[in-house]
Protein backbone atom coordinates (compact mmCIF):
# COMPACT_ATOMS: atom_id res chain seq x y z
CA UNK A 1 0.00 0.00 0.00
CA UNK A 2 2.97 2.36 0.35
CA UNK A 3 6.78 2.82 1.20
CA UNK A 4 8.63 3.53 4.43
CA UNK A 5 11.81 6.01 4.68
CA UNK A 6 14.21 6.26 7.44
CA UNK A 7 15.19 9.81 7.33
CA UNK A 8 16.92 12.73 9.25
CA UNK A 9 15.31 15.55 10.96
CA UNK A 10 17.99 18.15 10.76
CA UNK A 11 16.35 20.82 12.72
CA UNK A 12 15.64 18.99 15.18
CA UNK A 13 18.30 16.15 15.25
CA UNK A 14 16.82 12.99 15.03
CA UNK A 15 16.18 9.94 13.28
CA UNK A 16 12.47 9.55 12.02
CA UNK A 17 10.53 7.70 9.72
CA UNK A 18 8.49 8.93 6.64
CA UNK A 19 5.25 6.66 5.79
CA UNK A 20 3.96 7.07 2.29
CA UNK A 21 0.50 5.81 0.80
CA UNK A 22 0.44 5.42 -2.88
CA UNK A 23 -2.14 7.37 -5.53
CA UNK A 24 -3.35 4.78 -6.61
CA UNK A 25 -4.68 3.43 -3.44
CA UNK A 26 -7.15 6.51 -4.07
CA UNK A 27 -8.08 5.72 -7.82
CA UNK A 28 -11.26 7.62 -7.88
CA UNK A 29 -11.78 11.39 -7.70
CA UNK A 30 -15.30 11.01 -5.91
CA UNK A 31 -13.77 8.56 -3.32
CA UNK A 32 -10.30 10.07 -3.12
CA UNK A 33 -11.40 13.35 -1.37
CA UNK A 34 -13.66 11.76 0.90
CA UNK A 35 -11.05 9.07 2.46
CA UNK A 36 -8.40 11.40 2.70
CA UNK A 37 -10.52 13.77 4.90
CA UNK A 38 -11.08 10.66 6.77
CA UNK A 39 -7.23 9.90 7.25
CA UNK A 40 -5.97 13.03 7.65
CA UNK A 41 -8.49 13.77 10.39
CA UNK A 42 -7.33 10.26 11.91
CA UNK A 43 -4.01 10.50 12.03
CA UNK A 44 -4.11 14.12 12.81
CA UNK A 45 -6.53 13.03 16.03
CA UNK A 46 -3.53 10.02 17.18
CA UNK A 47 -1.05 13.01 16.51
CA UNK A 48 -2.54 14.41 19.31
CA UNK A 49 -2.23 11.89 21.90
CA UNK A 50 1.03 11.89 23.97
CA UNK A 51 1.03 8.34 25.25
CA UNK A 52 3.87 6.06 25.60
CA UNK A 53 1.97 2.89 23.76
CA UNK A 54 1.31 4.39 20.70
CA UNK A 55 3.88 5.08 18.24
CA UNK A 56 3.59 9.35 18.08
CA UNK A 57 2.58 10.92 14.36
CA UNK A 58 4.78 14.07 14.20
CA UNK A 59 3.46 15.84 11.35
CA UNK A 60 0.62 14.76 8.07
CA UNK A 61 1.07 16.07 4.39
CA UNK A 62 0.36 15.24 0.88
CA UNK A 63 2.72 14.55 -2.48
CA UNK A 64 2.53 16.83 -5.40
CA UNK A 65 0.16 13.92 -7.07
CA UNK A 66 -2.13 13.49 -3.87
CA UNK A 67 -0.24 10.92 -1.98
CA UNK A 68 -0.85 11.06 1.63
CA UNK A 69 2.31 10.86 3.91
CA UNK A 70 2.86 11.28 7.78
CA UNK A 71 5.96 11.68 9.56
CA UNK A 72 6.36 9.78 12.79
CA UNK A 73 8.49 8.27 15.49
CA UNK A 74 11.44 5.65 13.88
CA UNK A 75 10.92 2.23 16.12
CA UNK A 76 14.01 0.77 17.12
CA UNK A 77 12.41 -2.81 18.24
CA UNK A 78 11.09 -5.70 16.43
CA UNK A 79 7.25 -6.17 15.89
CA UNK A 80 5.96 -8.57 17.83
CA UNK A 81 5.31 -10.59 14.54
CA UNK A 82 9.36 -11.04 14.58
CA UNK A 83 9.12 -12.64 17.86
CA UNK A 84 6.12 -15.04 17.16
CA UNK A 85 8.11 -16.53 13.55
CA UNK A 86 11.52 -17.13 15.37
CA UNK A 87 9.81 -18.79 18.25
CA UNK A 88 10.55 -16.57 21.31
CA UNK A 89 9.29 -17.96 24.55
CA UNK A 90 7.94 -14.94 26.67
CA UNK A 91 7.41 -16.26 30.47
CA UNK A 92 3.81 -15.47 31.71
CA UNK A 93 4.93 -12.29 33.61
CA UNK A 94 6.26 -10.60 30.35
CA UNK A 95 3.44 -11.94 28.13
CA UNK A 96 0.91 -10.27 30.86
CA UNK A 97 3.03 -7.31 31.15
CA UNK A 98 2.88 -6.89 27.44
CA UNK A 99 -1.15 -7.87 27.13
CA UNK A 100 -0.90 -4.50 29.45
CA UNK A 101 1.16 -2.28 27.43
CA UNK A 102 -1.16 -2.74 24.27
CA UNK A 103 -4.27 -1.99 26.72
CA UNK A 104 -3.17 0.57 28.19
CA UNK A 105 -2.63 2.33 24.62
CA UNK A 106 -5.98 1.21 22.90
CA UNK A 107 -7.51 2.90 26.46
CA UNK A 108 -6.26 5.88 25.69
CA UNK A 109 -7.05 5.83 21.94
CA UNK A 110 -11.18 4.39 22.58
CA UNK A 111 -11.60 7.25 25.11
CA UNK A 112 -10.91 9.66 22.22
CA UNK A 113 -12.89 7.86 19.90
CA UNK A 114 -10.33 6.62 17.80
CA UNK A 115 -10.29 2.58 16.86
CA UNK A 116 -7.48 0.44 15.41
CA UNK A 117 -9.24 -1.89 13.27
CA UNK A 118 -6.14 -3.71 12.35
CA UNK A 119 -4.54 -4.88 15.35
CA UNK A 120 -2.26 -7.73 14.56
CA UNK A 121 1.27 -8.89 15.46
CA UNK A 122 2.82 -6.85 12.69
CA UNK A 123 1.58 -3.73 13.73
CA UNK A 124 2.74 -4.25 17.66
CA UNK A 125 6.52 -2.94 18.37
CA UNK A 126 8.80 -4.18 21.24
CA UNK A 127 11.13 -2.05 22.30
CA UNK A 128 13.74 -1.12 25.49
CA UNK A 129 11.76 0.48 27.90
CA UNK A 130 12.98 2.43 30.79
CA UNK A 131 10.47 0.89 33.34
CA UNK A 132 13.14 -1.96 34.31
CA UNK A 133 10.90 -4.50 32.24
CA UNK A 134 12.27 -6.13 29.86
CA UNK A 135 9.86 -4.97 27.10
CA UNK A 136 7.90 -2.41 25.90
CA UNK A 137 5.01 -2.34 23.28
CA UNK A 138 4.23 0.21 20.65
CA UNK A 139 1.01 0.37 18.40
CA UNK A 140 1.54 1.68 14.70
CA UNK A 141 -0.62 2.66 12.20
CA UNK A 142 -3.92 3.64 13.73
CA UNK A 143 -5.84 4.76 10.93
CA UNK A 144 -4.29 3.55 8.16
CA UNK A 145 -5.92 0.08 7.84
CA UNK A 146 -9.15 2.15 7.12
CA UNK A 147 -7.33 3.02 4.22
CA UNK A 148 -5.68 0.30 3.14
CA UNK A 149 -8.64 -1.89 2.64
CA UNK A 150 -10.98 0.95 0.83
CA UNK A 151 -12.22 -0.08 -2.49
CA UNK A 152 -13.85 1.49 -4.64
CA UNK A 153 -17.77 -0.70 -3.63
CA UNK A 154 -17.61 -0.23 -0.19
CA UNK A 155 -20.16 -2.48 0.48
CA UNK A 156 -18.22 -5.26 -0.41
CA UNK A 157 -14.46 -4.34 1.30
CA UNK A 158 -13.44 -6.41 4.55
CA UNK A 159 -11.93 -3.64 6.84
CA UNK A 160 -8.74 -5.54 8.55
CA UNK A 161 -6.27 -8.45 8.35
CA UNK A 162 -8.77 -11.66 8.80
CA UNK A 163 -6.65 -13.54 10.65
CA UNK A 164 -7.18 -11.39 13.62
CA UNK A 165 -10.54 -9.84 12.54
CA UNK A 166 -13.59 -9.78 15.00
CA UNK A 167 -17.10 -11.07 14.16
CA UNK A 168 -18.72 -8.10 13.65
CA UNK A 169 -15.49 -6.99 10.91
CA UNK A 170 -16.98 -9.86 9.21
CA UNK A 171 -20.08 -8.84 9.05
CA UNK A 172 -18.99 -5.17 8.25
CA UNK A 173 -21.74 -4.40 11.12
CA UNK A 174 -20.99 -0.87 12.94
CA UNK A 175 -17.37 -1.15 14.73
CA UNK A 176 -16.24 -0.08 18.04
CA UNK A 177 -13.65 -0.71 20.64
CA UNK A 178 -14.57 -3.73 21.50
CA UNK A 179 -13.53 -4.90 17.65
CA UNK A 180 -9.80 -4.12 19.03
CA UNK A 181 -9.98 -6.11 22.23
CA UNK A 182 -10.91 -9.14 20.25
CA UNK A 183 -8.41 -8.98 17.83
CA UNK A 184 -5.76 -8.33 20.80
CA UNK A 185 -7.31 -11.28 22.51
CA UNK A 186 -6.05 -13.39 18.75
CA UNK A 187 -2.90 -11.54 19.11
CA UNK A 188 -2.12 -12.89 22.53
CA UNK A 189 -3.42 -16.49 22.51
CA UNK A 190 -0.98 -16.86 19.71
CA UNK A 191 1.87 -15.43 21.59
CA UNK A 192 0.88 -17.50 24.66
CA UNK A 193 0.12 -20.70 22.87
CA UNK A 194 2.04 -20.68 19.47
CA UNK A 195 -1.51 -21.14 17.40
CA UNK A 196 -3.95 -18.55 16.86
CA UNK A 197 -7.06 -19.42 18.54
CA UNK A 198 -8.62 -20.56 15.00
CA UNK A 199 -5.76 -22.35 13.53
CA UNK A 200 -7.03 -24.73 11.51
CA UNK A 201 -8.16 -22.11 8.82
CA UNK A 202 -7.00 -21.37 5.93
CA UNK A 203 -9.11 -19.88 3.29
CA UNK A 204 -11.09 -16.77 3.45
CA UNK A 205 -14.53 -18.35 4.57
CA UNK A 206 -12.55 -21.23 6.90
CA UNK A 207 -11.10 -17.88 8.74
CA UNK A 208 -14.72 -16.11 8.43
CA UNK A 209 -16.79 -19.77 9.29
CA UNK A 210 -14.07 -20.40 12.20
CA UNK A 211 -14.31 -17.25 13.63
CA UNK A 212 -18.15 -17.22 13.73
CA UNK A 213 -18.79 -20.57 14.64
CA UNK A 214 -16.15 -22.25 16.15
CA UNK A 215 -14.80 -21.64 19.96
CA UNK A 216 -11.23 -21.59 21.55
CA UNK A 217 -9.46 -24.53 23.12
CA UNK A 218 -8.95 -23.22 26.59
CA UNK A 219 -5.18 -21.64 26.35
CA UNK A 220 -3.75 -23.71 29.14
CA UNK A 221 -4.32 -26.93 26.85
CA UNK A 222 -2.15 -26.02 24.70
CA UNK A 223 0.68 -24.50 26.80
CA UNK A 224 0.45 -26.25 29.94
CA UNK A 225 2.50 -23.54 31.68
CA UNK A 226 -0.46 -21.30 31.84
CA UNK A 227 -2.53 -20.94 34.40
CA UNK A 228 -6.49 -21.70 34.66
CA UNK A 229 -7.70 -18.12 35.13
CA UNK A 230 -6.30 -17.23 32.06
CA UNK A 231 -7.97 -19.35 30.05
CA UNK A 232 -11.04 -17.51 31.67
CA UNK A 233 -9.78 -13.80 30.61
CA UNK A 234 -8.78 -14.80 26.55
CA UNK A 235 -11.96 -16.96 26.70
CA UNK A 236 -14.33 -14.02 27.04
CA UNK A 237 -12.46 -11.34 25.15
CA UNK A 238 -12.65 -13.56 22.44
CA UNK A 239 -16.58 -14.18 22.86
CA UNK A 240 -18.27 -13.89 19.53
CA UNK A 241 -21.08 -11.27 20.58
CA UNK A 242 -19.16 -7.94 21.71
CA UNK A 243 -21.74 -7.04 24.50
CA UNK A 244 -20.46 -10.69 25.88
CA UNK A 245 -16.51 -9.56 25.82
CA UNK A 246 -14.49 -7.17 28.04
CA UNK A 247 -16.15 -3.68 27.35
CA UNK A 248 -12.92 -1.62 27.49
CA UNK A 249 -9.64 -2.69 27.20
CA UNK A 250 -9.26 -0.71 30.73
CA UNK A 251 -11.69 -3.93 32.15
CA UNK A 252 -9.79 -6.17 29.85
CA UNK A 253 -6.54 -5.43 31.18
CA UNK A 254 -7.70 -5.25 35.31
CA UNK A 255 -8.76 -8.92 34.07
CA UNK A 256 -5.31 -9.96 33.43
CA UNK A 257 -3.89 -8.24 36.44
CA UNK A 258 -5.91 -10.43 38.44
CA UNK A 259 -5.08 -13.38 36.38
CA UNK A 260 -1.26 -12.54 36.69
CA UNK A 261 -1.99 -11.84 40.88
CA UNK A 262 -3.73 -15.46 41.06
CA UNK A 263 -0.52 -17.08 39.20
CA UNK A 264 1.81 -15.55 41.84
CA UNK A 265 -0.30 -16.41 44.95
CA UNK A 266 0.02 -20.19 43.47
CA UNK A 267 3.50 -20.07 43.49
CA UNK A 268 4.27 -20.85 47.00
CA UNK A 269 6.71 -19.01 48.62
CA UNK A 270 10.11 -20.69 48.84
CA UNK A 271 10.34 -20.89 52.55
CA UNK A 272 7.10 -22.29 52.88
CA UNK A 273 8.22 -24.62 50.17
CA UNK A 274 11.34 -26.03 52.22
CA UNK A 275 9.25 -26.79 55.43
CA UNK A 276 6.65 -28.78 52.92
CA UNK A 277 8.96 -31.04 52.35
CA UNK A 278 11.14 -31.46 55.28
CA UNK A 279 14.07 -31.79 56.89
CA UNK A 280 15.50 -34.48 54.99
CA UNK A 281 15.19 -31.69 51.89
CA UNK A 282 16.43 -29.10 53.53
CA UNK A 283 19.69 -30.82 54.46
CA UNK A 284 20.49 -32.18 50.79
CA UNK A 285 19.46 -28.46 49.62
CA UNK A 286 21.97 -27.56 52.01
CA UNK A 287 24.56 -29.66 51.43
CA UNK A 288 24.65 -29.14 47.56
CA UNK A 289 24.55 -25.49 47.87
CA UNK A 290 27.50 -25.88 50.02
CA UNK A 291 28.55 -27.55 46.73
CA UNK A 292 27.07 -25.38 44.51
CA UNK A 293 28.43 -21.41 46.20
CA UNK A 294 31.71 -22.54 47.03
CA UNK A 295 33.06 -22.85 43.94
CA UNK A 296 33.01 -21.48 40.09
CA UNK A 297 33.81 -24.71 38.75
CA UNK A 298 30.94 -26.91 36.90
CA UNK A 299 30.19 -29.31 39.75
CA UNK A 300 30.46 -32.89 39.08
CA UNK A 301 27.28 -34.94 41.30
CA UNK A 302 28.17 -38.25 43.00
CA UNK A 303 25.40 -40.35 41.90
CA UNK A 304 26.45 -42.97 44.74
CA UNK A 305 24.28 -40.10 46.68
CA UNK A 306 20.73 -40.54 48.00
CA UNK A 307 18.81 -39.60 45.35
CA UNK A 308 15.20 -38.21 45.71
CA UNK A 309 12.13 -40.53 43.85
CA UNK A 310 10.18 -38.40 41.49
CA UNK A 311 6.82 -38.76 40.90
CA UNK A 312 5.42 -38.65 37.42
CA UNK A 313 3.91 -34.98 38.42
CA UNK A 314 7.52 -34.01 39.82
CA UNK A 315 9.31 -34.97 36.68
CA UNK A 316 6.45 -33.01 34.51
CA UNK A 317 7.25 -29.96 37.13
CA UNK A 318 10.92 -30.20 36.60
CA UNK A 319 11.02 -30.42 32.69
CA UNK A 320 8.72 -27.94 32.82
CA UNK A 321 10.75 -25.95 35.20
CA UNK A 322 14.05 -26.14 33.38
CA UNK A 323 12.29 -24.86 30.06
CA UNK A 324 10.99 -22.01 32.26
CA UNK A 325 14.30 -20.98 33.10
CA UNK A 326 16.38 -21.48 29.78
CA UNK A 327 13.15 -18.93 28.04
CA UNK A 328 14.61 -16.50 31.05
CA UNK A 329 18.34 -16.78 30.22
CA UNK A 330 17.37 -15.89 26.47
CA UNK A 331 15.88 -13.11 27.99
CA UNK A 332 18.64 -12.68 30.29
CA UNK A 333 16.44 -12.13 32.98
CA UNK A 334 18.89 -14.33 35.22
CA UNK A 335 18.32 -13.05 38.87
CA UNK A 336 15.33 -10.35 38.62
CA UNK A 337 12.47 -9.61 38.79
CA UNK A 338 11.88 -11.35 42.02
CA UNK A 339 10.06 -14.39 41.91
CA UNK A 340 10.21 -15.08 37.93
CA UNK A 341 14.32 -15.13 37.16
CA UNK A 342 16.37 -17.92 36.05
CA UNK A 343 17.88 -18.32 39.86
CA UNK A 344 14.27 -18.75 41.01
CA UNK A 345 13.08 -21.71 38.70
CA UNK A 346 16.57 -23.28 39.24
CA UNK A 347 15.75 -22.98 42.83
CA UNK A 348 12.63 -24.66 42.67
CA UNK A 349 14.05 -27.13 40.57
CA UNK A 350 16.39 -28.10 43.68
CA UNK A 351 13.75 -27.85 46.26
CA UNK A 352 12.15 -30.95 44.18
CA UNK A 353 15.62 -32.62 43.05
CA UNK A 354 18.35 -31.52 45.63
CA UNK A 355 20.97 -33.61 43.24
CA UNK A 356 19.31 -31.99 39.22
CA UNK A 357 22.68 -31.53 38.05
CA UNK A 358 21.27 -29.30 35.27
CA UNK A 359 19.48 -26.74 37.83
CA UNK A 360 22.87 -26.63 39.42
CA UNK A 361 25.39 -26.21 36.16
CA UNK A 362 22.48 -23.37 35.18
CA UNK A 363 22.87 -21.54 38.75
CA UNK A 364 27.02 -21.69 37.75
CA UNK A 365 26.38 -20.31 34.52
CA UNK A 366 23.93 -17.57 35.70
CA UNK A 367 27.14 -16.72 38.13
CA UNK A 368 29.35 -16.43 34.95
CA UNK A 369 27.32 -14.81 33.17
CA UNK A 370 26.62 -11.48 36.63
CA UNK A 371 30.76 -11.76 36.57
CA UNK A 372 30.98 -11.23 32.95
CA UNK A 373 28.01 -8.67 33.16
CA UNK A 374 29.83 -6.67 36.22
CA UNK A 375 33.08 -6.15 34.56
CA UNK A 376 31.28 -5.01 31.14
CA UNK A 377 30.28 -2.38 34.03
CA UNK A 378 32.88 -1.50 35.47
CA UNK A 379 35.21 -1.42 32.12
CA UNK A 380 32.30 1.18 30.86
CA UNK A 381 32.65 3.49 33.51
CA UNK A 382 29.43 2.20 35.05
CA UNK A 383 30.72 1.50 38.42
CA UNK A 384 27.51 2.22 40.75
CA UNK A 385 25.90 -0.57 38.22
CA UNK A 386 28.81 -3.09 38.80
CA UNK A 387 28.64 -2.87 42.52
CA UNK A 388 24.78 -2.58 42.80
CA UNK A 389 25.04 -5.84 40.10
CA UNK A 390 27.81 -7.24 42.68
CA UNK A 391 25.43 -7.20 45.68
CA UNK A 392 22.84 -8.66 44.41
CA UNK A 393 24.61 -11.41 43.17
CA UNK A 394 26.27 -11.70 46.78
CA UNK A 395 23.02 -11.83 48.30
CA UNK A 396 22.00 -14.79 46.37
CA UNK A 397 25.47 -16.43 45.94
CA UNK A 398 26.67 -15.43 49.24
CA UNK A 399 29.45 -18.15 49.49
CA UNK A 400 30.64 -17.94 46.20
CA UNK A 401 34.70 -17.60 45.74
CA UNK A 402 34.35 -15.96 42.56
CA UNK A 403 31.79 -12.71 43.47
CA UNK A 404 34.49 -12.71 46.40
CA UNK A 405 37.60 -12.23 44.39
CA UNK A 406 35.66 -9.42 42.30
CA UNK A 407 34.98 -7.76 44.52
CA UNK A 408 38.19 -7.61 45.95
CA UNK A 409 39.79 -7.17 42.04
CA UNK A 410 37.23 -3.92 41.41
CA UNK A 411 36.27 -2.19 44.65
CA UNK A 412 39.23 -2.72 47.14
Amino acid sequence: MGVVYRAHDPEIGRDIAIKMIHASMLNQDAEREKLLRQFKAEVQAVGQISQRNIVPIYEYGEMEDGSPYFVMELIQGLELHDHIKKKTVFSFEQMTHLMQEVLRGLQNTHERGIIHLDIKPRNIFLIDCDSGASACAKIADFGIAKLAYIKPDDEDDLTGTPLYMSPEQFLQETLDGRSDLFSTAVVFYELATGKRPFSNAVTLREIFLAVMKTDPIPPSELNPSLPKSFDDVMLKALQKKPEHRYQTALEFSQAVTQSYESFKKSQVPLVKRLSFYGPVLLGFASLVSVFLFSSPDIIVLDSSKAQVVLSVEQQKKVIRLLKVAKAHEITRRYLKPHGSSAFDAYQQILLIDPLNKAAHIGLQNIVGKIISNIEMLYAKGLREHALQSLELAKGLFPKNEALGQLEDTLFR
